[in-house]
């Protein structure tokens, strides 16, 4: 099993013993995208999306020879980085695939900003971003999350038009949509490392595994970080 966590590009030669194996499993997550900022601490900045999450099961390689010795580039996203207005999207994690064809995970969208001139929608993403908050009670125009990329993660979670402020979206997580009222979506668990660990959940989850999408802001400043992505390949007989 090869792990693969560092940020940007990572080179992987397979050798002739792990190529023999001819059958593998492999994660790949995203970057996640970082939460919403604000300029009022009435109201919450939208949560970031998770990063897109791809697994693929009991995949067959091409044959031997196109594994071995070659060099494969893995390319890691990293989170959206704190902004001061609309989250940043987390960047995409890539895989030059020997074995069928390339791997792309999509980076989290940012979670939409409140900086006193209106409510934001969420960004999309490979889950995505939550929308910010409503400046008032029973507003008419609903502020809506980030759409995701399909098969790869959840939408994130609209604002609420009841209620002030605090009525934020979560971020879409890998297994669930964000909701209203700054309800992420939840990861995906996953035990490809050996250990059962959720990953790739949205912002205001309060998780910081690979992948996870950062909280908005829910006083006046910037929202949190998206975590950075992972790649994680198996081979088995």
């Amino acid at each position: 099993t090869f792990v693969f966590s560092t940020v940007g590009a990572n080179a992987f030669t397979p050798t002739y013993t792990q190529a023999h194996y001819l059958k593998y499993d492999i994660l790949a997550i995203a970057g996640g995208g970082s939460g919403g900022a604000t300029n009022d601490s009435y109201v919450n900045g939208g949560g970031g999306g998770a990063g897109g999450f791809v697994y693929q099961v009991n995949s067959t390689a091409l044959n031997e020879t196109s594994l071995t010795g070659t060099d494969y580039t893995i390319s890691i996203g990293g989170g959206g980085a704190a902004s001061n207005s609309d989250g940043i999207n987390g960047t995409n994690t890539y895989i030059a695939s020997p074995f069928s064809t390339p791997i792309q995970a999509v980076g989290g969208g940012g979670g939409g900003s409140y900086l006193g001139s209106g409510s934001r929608n969420g960004r999309s993403g490979g889950s995505g971003g939550g929308a910010s908050g409503n400046r008032y009670s029973n507003a008419t125009n609903l502020i809506t999350g980030g759409a995701a990329t399909n098969g790869q993660g959840h939408a994130g979670g609209n604002s609420n038009l009841t209620y002030l402020g605090t009525n934020a979206g979560g971020g879409g997580g890998a297994g669930t949509a964000g909701a209203p009222n700054k309800v992420a979506g939840a990861g995906s668990y996953n035990t490809i490392t050996g250990a059962n660990v959720q990953y790739a959940a949205g912002g205001y989850s309060g998780v910081t595994t690979y992948g996870s999408g950062g909280a908005g802001a829910t006083t006046a400043g910037t929202g949190q970080v998206g975590q950075q992505g992972l790649v994680v390949i198996k081979f088995y007989q």
